[in-house]
This record gives structure tokens, C-alpha cells and sequence, in this order.
């Protein structure tokens, strides 16, 4: 009976193919990765438009204010109701189920900050009955407010319809 011997190793043309596959992504996934603190913060912007979309809504819907409170020290921010007069609560996230806060610089947002809130010399929005917004202090934002994170995203917030846009820095 013959003793076959088999060898172990890499032909060239798997050599080849190896190499290739690893200049493909040193080319074209990897300088990525250096914009993957950029992706979040433009993640984290769509999250927040959506976010005081949701909570003016809610005050359309529902005939209770709502408002919107950042704290840029500890990079969050949560959606809170008013249950009486001068009374407030965090509102419940319908997709969590728990308290409406997010928390930036972790998670899916590591590396994203809040670096500004310019709201009227307040942290926070308030939606009226009716959607329109203010300041924490009921006074009119301004022609526009304005919330920055630190990459180069940041949103504008329109005095009375509360419309929220995107913007780049």
C-alpha cells in the first residue's frame, strides 16, 4: 500500500487571491473607519430631528405640552410630558418601553457629543398644544435655535413651527 502524503499550505494563486482581498479593503473599507466617528454624529442628528419631531407630535396628538431637555455636560438628552401645571415626566419611549432618554458619546453613538445648545439661554424645547415651539422659559427661541455636536453636524430648530433641519459645521 502507497503512503500518500499530503501537504499543507497556500498555493500562489491563493497567496494571489489573499493579498488582493487585503489591498480591496486597505483601499476601500478601512479609510472609512477613520469617518466612522462622522457616520454616528450624522446618525445621532437624525436621531435628534426625529426625536423633536416625535415629541411635538405628541403635543399635537394629545393637547399636552411637551419639551425636549439636553444636557451637553453628559451628552443626552430626554422627551418629558407636562402631567399638571408646572409639573413634569419623563414620557415613555413607544419603542422601549421605558423613559424617553438618550444617551450620547456610548453605544452607537461613541465619539458623539453635544458641544452647544443655543436655545434662547435655555437647555430645552417646549411644544405647545398646538406644536409651536418655545423656550424652557415660554419665550420665543429666537429666529432659529440651535443644537451642535462636535463632528460636523448640528440642527437648526425654525421659531413657531419647530421645523428641525440638518446642518453641517
Amino acid at each position: 500500500m502507497k503512503n500518500q502524503s499530503r501537504q499543507t499550505g497556500l498555493t500562489l494563486i491563493e497567496l494571489v487571491v489573499v493579498l488582493s482581498l487585503v489591498t480591496v479593503l486597505g483601499i476601500f473599507v478601512f479609510p472609512r473607519l477613520d469617518n466612522l466617528t462622522d457616520i454616528r454624529a450624522g446618525y445621532a442628528a437624525q436621531k435628534i430631528r426625529s426625536d423633536i419631531r416625535y415629541a411635538q407630535m405628541f403635543a399635537l396628538d394629545t393637547g399636552q405640552r411637551t419639551a425636549v431637555i439636553f444636557d451637553s455636560p453628559n451628552h443626552k438628552y430626554e422627551l418629558q410630558r407636562e402631567v399638571s401645571p408646572g409639573a413634569w415626566a419623563v414620557m415613555m419611549n413607544p419603542l422601549t418601553k421605558g423613559g424617553y432618554s438618550v444617551f450620547l458619546n456610548q453605544g452607537d453613538f461613541d465619539g458623539v457629543k453635544i458641544s452647544d445648545v443655543a436655545l434662547a439661554g435655555t437647555s430645552g424645547l417646549i411644544f405647545d398644544r398646538r406644536g409651536e415651539v418655545w423656550n424652557l422659559n415660554d419665550a420665543d427661541i429666537g429666529e432659529f435655535a440651535f443644537i451642535r455636536l462636535n463632528p460636523p453636524y448640528g440642527l437648526k430648530i425654525r421659531r413657531g413651527t419647530g421645523k428641525v433641519e440638518l446642518v453641517s459645521s
